[in-house]
């Protein structure tokens, strides 16, 4: 699907009780599950954001599939060590769409992994082509934090 997202934000996983007792695609407070820290927002391009989510059954039971891709440019900020820490670490990511709904990737127990590509779009800038990919039994979360 594609959505209009307005804000990305990540946060440590470790700063996170268990999502263990949460269900397939479930609402939930998130803030009440996080132990300290707050989310730290990515700025990215707006125009170039899509989600997927894919549901499949295996033997060991069901699991979601979520991907989101989307845009970084060039900042001081964002740089590629700053892109590969993100892919070292266990990091749970939220997504804001638009219309205000907010959406959860990864989890204490299930990494949300982070891929990433430079693209460079002029004679001095460049871009990076980013890829969020989640496997888990809870598939998007979905936050009612204010």
């Amino acid at each position: 699907m594609k959505l209009a997202i307005k804000k990305i934000e990540f946060v440590p996983a470790a700063k996170f009780r268990s999502f263990r007792h949460l269900s397939a695609n479930s609402y939930c407070n998130i803030n009440s599950l996080l132990l300290s820290g707050e989310f730290i927002e990515i700025d990215h391009t707006q125009e170039t954001f899509s989600l997927t989510e894919e549901w499949t059954n295996d033997s060991s039971g069901k699991f979601s599939t979520v991907d989101a891709s989307f845009s970084i440019r060039s900042y001081p900020l964002i740089s590629e060590p700053f892109l590969f820490y993100l892919s070292r670490v266990r990091t749970i990511f939220r997504l804001t769409a638009c219309n205000g709904e907010k959406m959860i990737i990864g989890s204490p127990e299930f990494r949300a992994n982070i891929t990433f590509k430079k693209q460079i779009t002029g004679l001095s800038t460049y871009e990076f082509l980013v890829t969020i990919t989640c496997k888990s039994t809870h598939g998007i979360i979905y936050d009612t934090t204010e």
